[in-house]
């Protein structure tokens, strides 16, 4: 097995059971951040760049870095590891095992924040809502044991905002592109909130309609990193380098600057106003009731898909957000109180780096656009050369992320067994060469699977949403043809990611070594709070990490 799969987590051998925390040590809110797509990997090669005085450097020096966190399950995607954060739980236990997914019994495809019948509201694609987790999240827990809680969620993605939230929250919003406004879903209100419009009337995005992206950081923060490499996906202005016009590609202002601002640093800054105006707008952190921000910085990730995690434009939108965090922090301290609030930092997935830039250097990885092409094909032939002709098309219903799904009706109606067929399926999808394993959903796992990739499979998968087989891209391959790198695999580095703690109740500059996931945050949430976590959330805190 490759060395960059970690090693099962096992939280309880180095963990003891914490106490709830006493009253004067309990914050007036909570506030769970997310950095979308932000890798250990990335954030190591980044932190010696951070400002003494940044949100990074505050966070750490005055609270606990978990140094060995990485998510337990393998589908790797902004759904799932947002659904984790706001859970506690990983895939194999609140169901969004990807971003979308086949529904195994109907075929129908699903997307992972989804409420049926939810109606958009101020824009955005209908059924948006939380009703896909099936256990509930922190903020829930939150409102069911201290009642008056406000539990807000805030995010350029609606899935961002959505899954940490959860059900029963005040508000989630999120970012139309069409609309160029923030906007949310009846499964939350039946309006815009008039403070997201007065937020919006004296904050226009159009200020930031032919705005400058150039470097933030000195020069050498950039030492090392290449800021014109060929296969980075250019922008609207045909632009793979620094300094960028923010417009769209166009002189006036059209729809495609707003996509053009999400894949900019700007966007986290955008959010961290919002965010200030939620605060005041909710009087979060106002009263001894304790309340629950979520917020998800969703621009690292475009910035990330588009340029790549060793380019000039990621390295700057992190040195830039180590800064927007500072202000938040500097805003909570005013409106909240210093020592009043507790923050938890975290991402929902890593990344890998750009295949072509390893096979450049001479190093292993590569991209096969067709990959998923080439596995429904192989699938179908294999159930063709086994069991006939199926009653209907076809007998394989498609991939989505790193699972395919076979027709379950035609397997039930040619009187197959389905256990059978998963496994005939997993075994020919072996023979494929950027494969690295194919694990049968049902039945007895392969003999000479790794055990540590088993343990992750284990926590992927769950019967409601998963499909038959789950298959592994050999290390730094991509199976997509993104235009430079993406994430979505088991491997540690799309698992790895940053964890830090810091406020009430937490220990000051400590580097922590226990093996942890993201979902520790809502158990040092639930024990700072003194509340009982939400179901599903089975990590216990640590020793060492609550004062």
């Amino acid at each position: 097995m490759h060395n960059l799969l970690t090693t099962a987590i096992a939280v309880a051998t180095l963990a003891v059971a914490a106490s709830p925390q006493q009253d004067e040590d309990t914050p007036r809110l909570v506030v769970l951040v997310s950095v979308d797509q932000l890798a250990t990997w990335v954030f190591d090669a980044a932190r010696p760049h951070f400002a003494d005085d940044g949100g990074f450097a505050r966070l750490i020096d005055h609270g606990t870095l978990f140094a060995n966190c990485a998510y337990a399950h393998g589908c790797t995607a902004t759904g799932p590891g947002h659904a984790t954060l706001g859970t506690g739980a990983p895939a194999a236990v609140h169901g969004i095992v990807d971003n979308q997914w086949i529904d195994p019994v109907t075929g129908a495809g699903v997307y992972c924040a989804t409420t049926p019948g939810a109606e958009p509201v101020g824009g955005g694609p209908a059924n948006r809502g939380p009703d896909t987790l099936k256990v509930p999240t922190l903020g829930e827990a939150l409102k069911a044991q201290r009642p008056g809680a406000r539990v807000v969620g805030l995010s350029f993605k609606d899935r961002g905002a959505i899954l940490p939230a959860g059900r029963g929250a005040d508000a989630a919003l999120y970012f139309d592109q069409g609309a160029g406004h923030f906007v949310t879903t009846t499964a939350y209100a039946s309006s815009i909130p008039a403070w997201v419009t007065r937020f919006e009337a004296t904050y226009p995005l159009t200020r930031y309609f032919g705005q400058t992206w150039d470097r933030y950081g000195a020069p050498e923060a950039f030492e090392g990193l290449v800021d014109d490499r060929p296969f980075e996906g250019p922008d609207p202005n045909k632009s793979r380098t620094l300094p960028k016009t923010i417009d769209g590609g166009r002189k006036e202002l059209r729809p495609r600057f707003y996509a053009h601002l999400y894949a900019s640093p700007f966007a986290n800054e955008v959010l961290v106003d919002l965010a200030r105006a939620a605060i005041d707008a909710y009087d979060l952190g106002e009263d001894d009731v304790p309340d629950l921000l979520t917020i998800s910085f969703s621009a690292p990730d475009a910035v990330g898909h588009q340029y790549g995690p060793e380019s000039h434009e990621v390295r700057d939108t992190l040195l830039r957000l180590d800064r927007d965090l500072g202000v938040l922090l500097r805003t909570l301290d005013t409106r909240v109180g210093r020592g009043e609030y507790l923050v938890l930092l975290s991402s929902d997935h890593g990344v890998g780096p750009c295949p072509e830039g390893r096979v450049a250097a001479g190093l292993p990885g590569g991209r096969d656009g067709n990959l998923s092409t080439k596995i429904r094909a192989a699938a179908e032939k294999t159930m063709r050369d086994a069991y006939g002709e199926p009653a209907e098309r076809s007998w394989v219903r498609g991939t989505a992320g790193t699972w395919l799904y076979l027709d379950r009706s035609n397997i039930e109606e040619a009187g197959v067994d389905r256990t059978e067929a998963s496994q005939r399926v997993a075994r020919a999808l072996q023979g494929l060469s950027t494969l690295h394993a194919a694990i049968p959903t049902t039945g007895p796992l392969p003999a000479d699977l790794d055990p540590a990739l088993a343990d992750v499979f284990r926590s992927t998968y769950h019967p409601d949403s998963s499909g038959d087989v789950y298959f592994v891209y050999e290390p730094y391959w991509l199976g997509y043809p993104t235009p430079t790198a993406s994430h979505g695999t088991p491997w540690a580095y799309d698992r790895e990611v940053p964890l830090i703690a810091y406020g009430p109740g937490i220990q000051n500059g400590v580097v922590h070594p226990a093996a942890v996931t993201p979902g520790m945050a809502v158990s040092i949430a639930a024990a700072v709070l003194g509340i009982e976590p939400p179901r599903g959330a089975t990590e216990v805190v640590p020793d060492g990490v609550l004062r």
